[in-house]
């Protein structure tokens, strides 16, 4: 039953609870339909040489159950002895993409960079707060702060550059899986999703387990109208609260203000403007 709910969902087939215990019942009852026609096929009757008590016999049964035991085993240490080696191996792999960061240290640092860059009064460096909350507000004040000086220390890409409108959308699905909903409706800029309320925005996800997205190659962008667009190709993988996946394709467009006079900090930052996603198998 594990293996039908929950192992086949990473080969794409997405069974429910139903059709997995309908697929172990009937798998069940082939393994007995076979064991009795093999049990059916041993002589009980012939005793070997120096076998009073038929164990011969008795050995002969057990043998063809043997083999459905073996075969149990077989599948149980192959299992055990893949998670030997894929435990260790996604540890190296989540720390190789954290560039070694994990847990509270990592937090921590993330919290005491974003006070060192933010200008608010009370900004939202707190390890208390999601990584995406931070990770926005170090964004804000990099953007704010772009241009008038050295570079602070702990501003990422430049704020005006492809990279920056990526990790815009990484920000959003981070604040997603954080049940951060304030923080990934401001990837959509002040007024969130168009023709959508807060209310409806988090009833969206409410089935979502987790999501990850993947940024495709991206090319330069374009102008036009006092803004700038930067397309964002992405590959989105997400898991429902019941155990199901579903994958999409498709792109996210982000938009600017170009550096025009009037225009605000806010205007000048890197923000959600369209997303076209289809499903995909």
């Amino acid at each position: 039953m594990v293996t039908l709910v929950k192992g086949l969902a990473h080969v794409g087939l997405d069974l429910s609870f139903g059709e997995s215990l309908l697929f172990s019942i009937a798998i069940g009852v082939a393994i007995m339909v076979l064991g009795i026609f093999l049990e059916n096929r041993v002589n009980r009757d012939k005793k070997r040489r120096g076998d009073s008590f038929g164990f011969s016999s008795v050995e002969r049964i057990f043998g063809v159950l043997m083999m459905f035991t073996a075969c149990a085993m077989a599948f149980a240490h192959g299992s055990n002895d893949v998670a030997n080696a894929v435990g260790p191996l996604a540890a190296v792999i989540s720390v190789v993409k954290s560039n070694g960061d994990i847990g509270a240290a990592a937090a921590e640092r993330l919290a005491r960079t974003c006070r060192n860059v933010s200008p608010a009064t009370r900004p939202p460096c707190n390890v208390a707060n999601s990584c995406a909350i931070m990770q926005d507000e170090i964004a804000r004040s990099c953007a704010l702060f772009d241009g008038k000086g050295e570079p602070m220390d702990g501003c990422g890409p430049d704020p005006k550059g492809m990279a920056a409108a990526a990790d815009v959308v990484k920000r959003y699905y981070a604040a997603l899986n954080a049940r951060d909903y304030g923080t990934a409706w401001a990837q959509w800029g002040n007024d969130g999703p168009p023709d959508q309320t807060m209310e409806r925005f988090r009833a969206g996800f409410a089935d979502t387990r987790s999501t990850q997205v993947t940024i495709g190659r991206m090319e330069p962008g374009d102008a036009g109208a006092g803004s700038v667009y930067q397309t964002v190709p992405v590959k989105v993988d997400a898991v429902l609260k019941d155990g199901k996946r579903q994958r999409f394709a498709g792109r996210y467009v982000v938009r600017r203000v170009n550096d025009v006079d009037g225009a605000s900090a806010d205007q000048r930052r890197w923000h959600i403007d369209s997303a076209q996603l289809k499903p995909v198998g």
